[in-house]
């Protein structure tokens, strides 16, 4: 049960990064198509503020998975998985 907490909360912080990652090149690609239309700023404007939004999340995230890693680990005397791999 403790591991799928975790897991859960790593596969979602995952998710939100490679999330991050896809608005971040969209809007790279946003900036340079550039050319003073309307339409173009306000697709930019809306791939900035969703970019925010995921930053938000993740960084909402993190804290649970690292609490769910930390009671497993407190539980079970070894670290997570994933966490081992960081290490």
């Amino acid at each position: 049960m403790l591991r799928s907490a975790v897991n859960f909360f790593h596969r979602a912080v995952e998710r939100v990064g490679r999330a991050l990652d896809d608005n971040e090149q969209a809007q790279r690609e946003g900036q340079r198509e550039q050319n003073g239309a309307e339409v173009k700023s306000v697709e930019l404007e809306r791939l900035t503020a969703e970019g925010l939004t995921l930053i938000e999340r993740r960084n909402c995230m993190e804290p649970f998975r690292d609490q769910a890693a930390e009671r497993f680990e407190v539980q079970t005397g070894s670290p997570c998985c994933w966490l081992a791999r960081l290490i």
